[in-house]
């Protein structure tokens, strides 16, 4: 194969391998996105509470008030008589007086008074628990419809994303069997198939002359670009993983500047069709009866590798003659 031929060439499975990695990255984001849409919240429906008389606190409370009182009435009503009859000691004798009236009032008065006003505690505490139950419940109804309405259209949204992912899968299958289809021209090294840092070197030294062929050539004394990139890994002036690639993408060097150019484009366009399907998820209902980012692509690719299909054969058929 000549050397405008194997740019040609080169230059194909560049950019299948190019687009094969968008349709797998774009394919992850759209499952991904997929798995958030359509799920309901978790609400707790309001729990009715039921307000409990507290009788021993308030018998208590109104016994004990009752009996002080009446007992410093008995002492009060009681006083000039114990006075005059036991002079000085009437001071200890009055009160001792007052004690049995007092606990027999506050006995009568917890038991009556403080049940009543416990029961009426709890009555208003009742109702204050029942406003709350309500408020709570008519916030709950409005929380649940307005979810019930988001689901809703997820779930809309979601069956167009999940036709996208399907358009896009199909594509990305064809487009890797045709990808293969290509690497069985054997033109490269079987060790560099679907290796995009390689196959965007070798392509790089092509189109700036520094070879003309994949290998030695013992006529010309050319190189090779399987001697020219395998020398520039051995010397560590290139990075062979494509992840580390990407963490570095700004830092890539010259050498490897049509994987950097390669790979922003890819970025660029994952980045476009990523961002169509969250646009598709906030405009659900206009979005549904426009062609998608992803239709749109799909054409693209179609038209763009029945072009690699006819120059593929051409190039066969110069190979074979």
């Amino acid at each position: 194969m000549n050397y405008e031929n194997l740019k040609d060439y080169l230059a194909i499975i560049l950019d299948m391998e190019k687009n094969a990695y968008i349709q797998d990255k774009t394919l992850k984001i759209m499952r991904s996105r997929l798995k958030t849409l359509g799920t309901r919240k978790s609400l707790e429906y309001p729990t009715h509470y039921t307000a409990t008389p507290d009788y021993g606190f308030y018998i208590l409370k109104i016994g004990a008030i009752c009996a002080v009182i009446m007992f410093i009435i008995d002492i009060f009503i009681n006083w000039g008589e114990f006075w005059d009859r036991d002079g000085i000691f009437a001071i200890i004798l009055a009160p001792l007086h007052g004690i049995l009236p007092g606990l027999g009032v506050g006995l009568a008065g917890g038991l009556i008074i403080g049940s009543i006003v416990a029961a009426v505690k709890a009555k208003k505490e009742q109702k204050e628990l029942d406003e709350s139950y309500r408020y709570e419940v008519e916030h709950f109804n409005k929380i649940e419809a307005a979810d019930n309405e988001r689901v809703s259209d997820e779930n809309a949204k979601k069956a167009e994303i999940q036709r996208n992912i399907n358009s896009l899968e199909k594509k990305y299958y064809e487009s890797k069997t045709r990808l293969e289809e290509f690497y069985n021209y054997n033109i490269v090294s079987r060790q560099y198939w679907h290796d995009i840092v390689a196959i965007s070197s070798f392509y790089q030294y092509l189109i700036e002359g520094r070879t003309y062929c994949l290998e030695y050539d013992r006529k010309t004394g050319d190189r090779g670009a399987y001697n020219i990139y395998n020398e520039e890994l051995q010397r560590g002036i290139i990075i062979s993983q494509l992840n580390v690639v990407i963490d570095k993408l700004d830092q890539v060097i010259d050498n490897q500047r049509t994987l950097q150019i390669t790979m922003r484009e890819a970025n660029n366009k994952i980045a476009t069709l990523s961002n169509s399907v969250n646009n598709q998820t906030r405009q659900i209902k206009s979005s549904i009866q426009e062609q998608t980012a992803i239709e749109t692509y799909n054409a693209e690719r179609i038209e763009a590798e029945l072009r690699f299909m006819n120059t593929m054969n051409i190039l066969d058929h110069i190979n074979r003659k």
